[in-house]
C-alpha cells in the first residue's frame, strides 16, 4: 500500500498492511528544517511540509491551500524589525461598521504571538469583527489541486475549517480564552445571536469548500486554542459540540471522514464526539496535559467505533526520553489500540529541537511493529 491508500483505508474503518506512522510535524520541524529564520521563511511551506514525512520514511498529512478575503474592508499594516531578530505587525482592518486593530510579535526560532487582539470592548468590536467575516462564497480552493498532485501518495490532504465559536471570540478577545470565558458567563446574551450567526455562517463555509474542492481527502477541525482543560465540559458542550454535530452531517454526505484534533482532555466528550459522528479522534494526550493513560480502555470502551491517533509523549518520551523509551511507547500504544481503527502518532506536533534519533526510532518502531499482515 502506499501512504495515502494506507491512511485512507484506516480512515474508511478497513484494514491496511500495517499502522500508519504520522507523527505530527504540523510547523515547527519543517520550519526548523529550512535552515532559515522562522520569520523570514517565504517558501512553500506544504512542500516543506511534505519533504519532512519523507525525509523519515512517514505517511504524510498536508493542508489544502484554503483561503477568503471580504472585499469590503480595507486592511493596513507595518512591521517594526528588532535586533533580536523578532518582528511586530501592527495592522487594521477597516469596515463600514467600524475599525479593528491588533499587533502580532514573530520571532526567528519560534511561532507567533498575539501582542494586542482587536476586541476591545466586546458591544463595540465583536459586530465588527463578525462584518469583516468573508463571504462563504469567497473561500477559494484555486490552488488546492496543485497541492493535491504534489502529495502523490504519499500521503493524505487536510482542510481544516475556520475555528470554532470560542475558538474565534478567543483568538480575537484581548485577554484570550480567559477573558472569553468571563465573557461567556458575563454577556450570554450578547453572544448567543452572535454564536447562532456564526454557526450558520460556518456551515455554509464548510459546504461551500467541500463543493468546491473535491480533492479533500479529510476534514479536521482543530480546537486551537480551546481545550477543555481550560474551557470545561458544560461549555465545550454549549458552544463547541454544535458545531461538530452539525458540520458531521455535512462531511458525511460528501463522503468524507472527519476527523477532530481535541488536545488536552478528551475523555469527558468521547461519548459526545462519538455520537455526532466523528470518525477520528487526535491526539490522546497522555498526562500532565491530557487525561489518557490506557488506550486499551479507550478500546473496549468504543471498539471500532471510533478511530484513535496517538499517544506517544511528546516531550516526556519523544523529547526527553532515549530510543529505547520510544520505541518502548510505541509497542504500547500499537497493542493497546487494537481492534479499531488507528494512527500511531504524538500527542502533539514534535518539537524542532527532538533528537533526531528518536524521530527515527519512531518512525522505525511504528513501521516494524505495526505490521497488520
Amino acid at each position: 500500500m502506499t501512504p495515502k491508500q494506507r491512511l485512507i483505508a484506516v480512515y474508511r474503518g478497513e484494514q491496511p498492511d500495517r499502522v500508519p506512522v504520522q507523527p505530527c510535524f504540523a510547523w515547527l520541524l519543517p520550519m526548523r528544517r529550512t535552515g532559515r529564520q522562522f520569520n523570514r521563511f517565504t517558501g512553500d511551506f506544504a512542500r516543506q511540509t511534505l519533504d519532512t514525512y519523507r525525509h523519515y520514511g512517514a505517511d504524510a498529512r498536508i493542508w489544502l491551500p484554503v483561503h477568503a478575503g471580504n472585499p469590503a474592508v480595507r486592511h493596513e499594516s507595518h512591521v517594526d524589525e528588532f535586533p533580536d531578530g523578532t518582528q511586530i505587525i501592527t495592522w487594521s482592518a477597516e469596515s463600514a461598521s467600524g475599525r479593528l486593530t491588533g499587533r502580532t510579535k514573530t520571532f526567528p526560532d519560534a511561532a507567533p504571538a498575539p501582542v494586542e487582539r482587536p476586541v476591545k470592548d466586546l458591544h463595540r468590536d465583536l459586530p465588527v469583527l463578525f462584518e469583516q467575516l468573508p463571504p462563504p462564497g469567497n473561500f477559494s480552493s484555486q490552488h488546492a489541486p496543485a497541492v493535491y498532485e504534489m502529495i502523490g501518495g504519499d500521503g493524505i490532504a487536510l482542510w481544516t475549517p475556520p475555528p470554532q465559536f470560542l475558538g474565534w471570540l478567543a483568538d480575537s478577545r484581548e485577554g484570550g480564552i480567559m477573558q472569553a470565558i468571563y465573557d461567556l458567563y458575563d454577556d450570554g446574551k450578547l453572544l448567543t445571536p452572535f454564536f447562532e450567526r456564526y454557526l450558520d455562517w460556518y456551515l455554509q463555509v464548510v459546504e461551500h469548500v467541500l463543493a468546491v474542492t473535491p480533492c479533500i481527502d479529510v476534514v479536521m477541525p482543530n480546537c486551537g486554542t480551546i481545550s477543555i482543560n481550560t474551557m470545561g465540559v458544560e461549555l465545550y458542550r454549549k458552544w463547541d459540540m454544535p458545531f461538530i454535530r452539525r458540520q458531521a452531517a455535512i462531511v458525511r454526505r460528501h463522503g468524507k471522514p472527519l476527523h477532530v484534533h481535541q488536545h488536552g482532555y478528551c475523555l469527558p466528550v468521547l461519548n459526545d464526539l462519538v455520537d455526532a459522528g466523528v470518525n477520528m479522534i487526535c491526539p490522546f494526550e497522555r498526562p500532565p496535559g491530557g487525561d489518557v493513560t490506557s488506550l486499551a480502555a479507550v478500546r473496549r470502551r468504543f471498539g471500532s467505533r471510533i478511530g484513535i491517533m496517538g499517544n506517544v509523549h511528546t516531550i516526556d518520551v519523544l523529547f526527553r526520553g532515549t530510543p529505547e523509551d520510544v520505541r518502548r511507547q510505541v509497542k504500547e500504544c500499537i497493542d493497546e489500540a487494537r481492534g479499531g481503527p488507528f494512527i500511531l502518532s504524538t500527542g502533539d506536533q514534535v518539537a524542532d529541537l527532538t533528537p533526531d534519533d528518536n524521530i527515527r526510532a519512531f518512525c522505525d518502531a511504528g513501521r516494524e511493529l505495526g505490521k497488520t499482515g
